[in-house]
C-alpha cells in the first residue's frame, strides 16, 4: 500500500507541476487522485501489473482521459494495449505512443476549440439550420482542419463518436437536434467516457442539460487560453468575459478562425 501511496503521489505531483499555480487545489486535487487511482485498477485489468507499465497507463489516463484505451481519438492506445508481448513490453509500448500522440493541445488548437464552441453556441441559440442534418458530423468537419487528434480519425473512428453522441443524447432523454455535438464536444475536451473520471464533476454542470455543459466547455476552454497566455507572458492580453458573465479571464482573442463563417454556413459549405 505504502508503494502505491507513492506511486500516487508522484503522478499528483507530475499533474500539478503542468499547471502555473504551484499550489494544489484541495478539491481538485482530491478528484485527481480519485482519477489516478481508478486508472490503476484499469492498468491491473489491462494485464499491466508491472509497477513501470502501470504507471504509463496512469500518466495516459490522466493526460487523455479515463477511457483513453477504447477512445476512437486515440486508435494508438488500443494497439499498444493489444500487443502480445509482457506487461513491461506493453508499458513500453505505451509509453512510446503517448510521446508521439502529444497529450497536450496546442495554444492554437484551444483556440480553435473556442472559436468552434462559440460557432455552436450560435447555431444552437438562432434559427434552426435546414442544411445542419447532423451537428455533429459538422462538429467534426469544423474541427478537423485544427486539432490533430481529429484531423487524424478514420471513418470508422469519426462514425463510433457520433454514435456514441447521439447514444448520450438518447440516454439523456434530451430531444434538441444539436445536444449531441455538445455532447460530442465533451468528449473531444474530456476524453472517451469522460463521466466516470472523477475529475469531470469539477465542471459543476448537469451532465444531462446541453445548454449548461455548453458553457461549462466554454469555461473550460477559457480556463486553459488563460493557462497559455500565463505561461507565454509576452504582451498583455486581451480581456474577455467568460460565457457565465461571473468572472474575467485574460486570453488572447486572435483566434484563426475570428473570420471564418459559423458553424452552419460552414457544413453547407461542404456539400
Amino acid at each position: 500500500m505504502a508503494a502505491l501511496r507513492n506511486l500516487e503521489n508522484e503522478q499528483v505531483r507530475r499533474a500539478w507541476a503542468k499547471r502555473p499555480d504551484p499550489t494544489p487545489d484541495p478539491i481538485e486535487e482530491e478528484a485527481l487522485r480519485a482519477c489516478i487511482r481508478a486508472a490503476f485498477v484499469k492498468a491491473d485489468e489491462a494485464g499491466l501489473t508491472e509497477s513501470a507499465a502501470a504507471v504509463s497507463y496512469v500518466e495516459a489516463a490522466v493526460d487523455f482521459g479515463i477511457g483513453f484505451a477504447t477512445d476512437p481519438l486515440h486508435r494508438w492506445a488500443l494497439t499498444a494495449l493489444a500487443g502480445e508481448g509482457s506487461a513491461a513490453e506493453r508499458g513500453e509500448l505505451l509509453r512510446r505512443a503517448v510521446r508521439v500522440a502529444d497529450p497536450a493541445f496546442t495554444t492554437s488548437e484551444w483556440r480553435h476549440l473556442e472559436s468552434t464552441a462559440e460557432f455552436l453556441r450560435e447555431a444552437t441559440t438562432g434559427p434552426p439550420a435546414e442544411a445542419l442534418q447532423d451537428f455533429p458530423a459538422a462538429l467534426l468537419w469544423h474541427l478537423s482542419p485544427g486539432l490533430r487528434r481529429v484531423r487524424n480519425l478514420d471513418e470508422v473512428g469519426a462514425a463510433e463518436l457520433i454514435g456514441a453522441a447521439h447514444r448520450t443524447a438518447c440516454q439523456q432523454k434530451v430531444q434538441t437536434s444539436w445536444s449531441p455535438a455538445v455532447f460530442l464536444l465533451r468528449m473531444i475536451l474530456w476524453g472517451h467516457a469522460c463521466e466516470l473520471d472523477p475529475r469531470y464533476s469539477l465542471i459543476g454542470e448537469r451532465a444531462g442539460d446541453p445548454s449548461e455543459l455548453l458553457r461549462g466547455c466554454q469555461r473550460y476552454i477559457a480556463e486553459n487560453l488563460a493557462i497559455g497566455a500565463a505561461r507565454a507572458g509576452d504582451g498583455a492580453p486581451a480581456r474577455r468575459a467568460l460565457p457565465n458573465g461571473r468572472q474575467l479571464l485574460a486570453i488572447r482573442l486572435d483566434s484563426p478562425l475570428a473570420e471564418a463563417p459559423g458553424l452552419a454556413l460552414a457544413y453547407r459549405g461542404s456539400h
